[in-house]
């Protein structure tokens, strides 16, 4: 049998294919069947800011919907606050030790402040490296491409100031000059490069009049734009580089 062996952000890995952040990475049992189906590495399903406060909304509003009723009952108990990403966190735990190999964490932020302080948390889970989940929409026409370049690259400097662990960024292919941005982001602390970052894709159900994501399961033919810039890439980093979607059979892989 080959050797399959190699290193990713200077982990050592069984073999070159890392599971990315999906819907198979956010169980445990389905993770160590991963693992037995000989994945050399695994990205757990990325911890968001953004769903988190989505529930501390929803805490809060179910608690302030008793109060008016059992307002003696409410002040008979301690305060009840959300967790905040602790679940998170105990699962990240749980699947670091049901499992050999190496597990990366996924983390996507909305606020400034929680980029750091969310990293640090996930490093003291034990995972081997960090991957930081970029998606910077431009939503107002005063914003310029340069703008979004300069607040990722800033968030990226603050997370490597605050872990000791390799971080990996993951990118979407729409950045006005990619090479410049990788190129950037690596001077800023960058151990490797994820290329690329599947984005929402919200369509209307013309019938039922509602809105739904159409992201599905991506097919061969997306390969391309990955593999082409991993090409365009290679020799001129010297970070790694991971490409992803599209990759659907071991001759993909190949």
């Amino acid at each position: 049998m080959a050797d399959l062996r190699t290193t990713y952000m200077g982990v050592s890995l069984a073999n070159p294919i890392v599971v990315g952040s999906c819907s198979l990475s956010k169980s445990i049992d389905s993770i160590k069947r991963l693992e037995q189906a000989g994945a050399g590495g695994l990205v757990v399903k990325s911890l968001f800011e953004e769903q988190i406060q989505l529930e501390e909304d929803e805490f809060r509003t179910r608690l302030g919907d008793l109060e008016p009723g059992f307002a003696e009952a409410v002040r008979m108990f301690p305060k009840m606050e959300h967790g905040g990403p602790k679940q998170h966190l105990y699962w990240v735990e749980q699947a670091r030790k049901a499992i050999k190999m190496p597990i990366f964490a996924s983390l996507n932020c909305v606020s400034r402040l929680a980029w750091d302080d969310y990293a640090k948390q996930l490093e003291a889970t034990g995972v081997s490296g960090l991957e930081l989940n970029f998606y910077s929409p431009a939503l107002a026409p005063e914003i310029a491409a340069s703008d979004i370049a300069r607040r990722e690259l800033s968030i990226l400097e603050r997370v490597r100031a605050a872990v000791k662990i390799p971080i990996a960024v993951k990118l979407h292919p729409h950045y006005t000059s990619l090479m410049n941005v990788v190129s950037r982001m690596e001077t800023a602390g960058a151990n490797a490069f994820v290329l690329f970052n599947r984005l929402l894709q919200p369509d209307i159900d013309i019938d039922r009049l509602t809105r739904h994501s159409a992201v599905g399961l991506s097919s061969p033919g997306e390969s391309l734009l990955p593999l082409r810039w991993v090409a365009l890439l290679h020799d001129r980093i010297k970070a790694d580089l991971i490409a992803t979607t599209g990759i659907w059979t071991g001759r993909d892989v190949a």
